[in-house]
């Protein structure tokens, strides 16, 4: 078993190993382990994060999210999103939902719901399967620019926010809807060598 979590510096990293108990990684922005610990239990290994580096409230997940699994993450994440329980099995739904969710707390300034929203949308893209990282391009990115691109104080303020990943795919949609490319991911590995700022 294995399960991962960020924060604004750091990822954590906890794996059983049957024979001794829990051990807690922590990596820096490239990857680089930087120290390591053991704990008997998993409560007990995420207590020691929260702890040891101050952070309240720690969300853990898989170390690759599956489709089946992002409703309930995002609910799980962002807890005053709520959809319809009808809705749970559509995540194509749920991310248009989700993609004026994110529009309403620019629009009420709500600094705090916007950050955690966009910190979903990069873990999705960083930690998702391929079907996760395209409902988060297709699903969330695309859905803000086909609802909200002529909105500039939107955009203007959405772009700053974006994590690396999402900038990047962010770019791709752009290139797409210029015709510089023929389908969205198409120069994702050469964007990804040499990153251009997020444009609208």
């Amino acid at each position: 078993m294995r399960i991962i979590s960020y924060n604004t510096k750091q990822k954590f990293s906890i794996e059983e190993d049957e024979n001794v108990g829990f051990y807690i990684y922590v990596f820096d922005d490239n990857q680089k382990c930087i120290a390591d610990y053991l704990q008997d239990n998993l409560i007990g290994a995420k207590e020691f994060v929260e702890s040891k580096y101050n952070i309240a409230n720690i969300f853990w997940w898989s170390e690759i999210i599956e489709y089946e699994e992002v409703v309930n993450l995002i609910i799980k994440f962002i807890p005053d999103f709520t959809i319809p329980k009808e809705d749970m099995d559509l995540p194509y739904l749920v991310a248009g939902f989700f993609s004026d969710y994110i529009a309403d707390q620019i629009i009420i300034d709500d600094l705090h719901k916007l950050n955690k929203s966009i910190e979903l949308i990069e873990i999705l893209h960083k930690n998702g399967s391929s079907k996760v990282k395209e409902l988060a391009t297709i699903g969330i990115l695309e859905s803000i620019q086909n609802k909200y691109g002529n909105n500039q104080i939107i955009i203007d303020k959405l772009i700053p926010k974006f994590g690396d990943e999402t900038k990047i795919w962010w770019n791709q949609l752009n290139k797409f809807w210029n015709k510089e490319i023929a389908f969205v991911g198409q120069t994702i590995e050469e964007e990804k060598r040499h990153p251009t700022t997020g444009s609208t």
